[in-house]
């Protein structure tokens, strides 16, 4: 029995090695350092430098595949080893290396591949000239490249040519109208040309297919809203504010301007001071947030709130509408002094303006009114008083 025992503890003893090798509980020989042993023993052989060059390549270890894909160079040079270096280079910021080398090969055969590495390294070069001829040559060699389209309709999005970056997703589209990531970069590309009602249209069938981000719900909700539709506007960009990982002061602008016509008044009057705290140092849409919010305050009645937000919406936008709006909250608050003052302010900036006769109906309004306050003070006071 013990003679046993001793023989199996024996075998144990010498398999052990091999079974923890196997298990990866040893460490050996790397694929890598059985490739280097190799090129060790053969240091012309150009097929194993490109393949161990590839392998580094793989792992992100640019530098040692750069110096192999070099040395290989110096004992054969071949289209697979020139494209491999060319990629290398691209991975590691030598462009203009990267370009040299495509341009060589694209000298003996066009081939796609070299076609968007070119057209990448330019990219990054910021070169938008040179990238734009090359992805417009790639699209028009093979136009069911979604990704290509892709990138040029983003290019010419950049530089402000969005009827151009339009026209390649509308050749795609009329190929394959079921990508859903194209489709939905087509769909941002007809709202920023104001083409909302087709906007619209694309955004509800991206929705029917599931395509519900925060982003395509924000600029469904806009497009919406800058037709009239405030109802579907509020409903798309409450959930688009839902669905945001991060709380943007742009979604609860456009919100905060919805708010009024769907009756949502103190939502209205919250979304928007959420806006201005995540919208500053930005003060791009400040005024019209300021609005709104003012119109939500004077619906719930809240003329105090109302009277400091219009005058917040003034110190970025001159609006004669908004001065007149003052003058009237001050007089519902019998504030008679203000009321005067601002009617007084309206219509000394009506002077300056290029179509007074917009204004007509505000205009009647503060002259009967300044009059009126006149008439009392004259019977209150005997003198009528004239603010400075």
């Amino acid at each position: 029995m013990k003679k046993i025992s001793l023989w199996i503890l024996l075998t144990s003893l010498m398999l052990w090695p091999l079974m923890a090798q196997e298990k990866g509980r040893m460490p050996g020989k790397t694929p890598l350092a059985l490739m280097q042993d190799s090129l060790a023993a053969d240091s012309t052989n150009w097929q194993l430098m490109l393949r161990l060059a590839d392998a580094y390549q793989e792992k992100n270890r640019t530098k040692r595949a750069q110096e192999l894909y070099e040395r290989a160079m110096q004992w054969h040079v071949s289209d697979t080893l020139q494209r491999a270096l060319a990629k290398c280079y691209y991975s590691r910021g030598y462009y203009r290396k990267s370009i040299d080398l495509c341009n060589d090969l694209l000298r003996k055969d066009t081939i796609d591949e070299d076609l968007v590495l070119v057209a990448r390294c330019y990219e990054r070069m910021g070169d938008v000239d040179s990238t734009i001829a090359y992805r417009e040559l790639i699209a028009e060699r093979d136009i069911e490249d979604y990704g290509n389209v892709q990138s040029l309709a983003r290019i010419y999005n950049q530089v402000g040519m969005n009827e151009m970056a339009l026209y390649y997703l509308d050749l795609y589209y009329n190929v394959d109208s079921t990508n859903l990531t194209v489709n939905n970069l087509r769909a941002y590309i007809l709202h920023e040309l104001r083409q909302f009602d087709e906007e619209i249209e694309e955004y509800r069938k991206l929705r029917e297919a599931g395509f519900r981000d925060a982003t395509s719900l924000y600029y469904a909700g806009v497009a919406n809203a800058r037709i009239g539709r405030r109802k579907e506007a509020f409903e798309l960009l409450d959930e688009a504010r839902e669905r945001s990982i991060i709380p943007n002061g742009y979604i609860y602008a456009e919100l905060s301007m919805v708010c009024d016509i769907v009756g949502e008044y103190e939502d209205g009057i919250k979304h928007a001071e959420t806006a201005i705290d995540l919208l500053l140092p930005d003060t791009s849409l400040m005024y019209s947030v300021y609005d709104m919010k003012a119109m939500n305050e004077v619906a719930k009645f809240k003329y105090r709130d109302a009277i400091e937000s219009y005058k917040r919406s003034l110190d970025y936008q001159k609006n004669l509408t908004n001065i007149c709006q003052l003058a009237y909250l001050y007089g519902a608050l019998r504030d008679e002094r203000n009321e005067q003052r601002y009617y007084e302010q309206f219509l000394k900036e009506l002077e300056t303006v290029s179509r007074p006769e917009r204004y007509a109906s505000l205009k009647q309004r503060a002259e009967r009114r300044l009059r009126r306050i006149k008439e009392e003070q004259f019977f209150r006071d005997g003198v009528p008083q004239q603010n400075n």
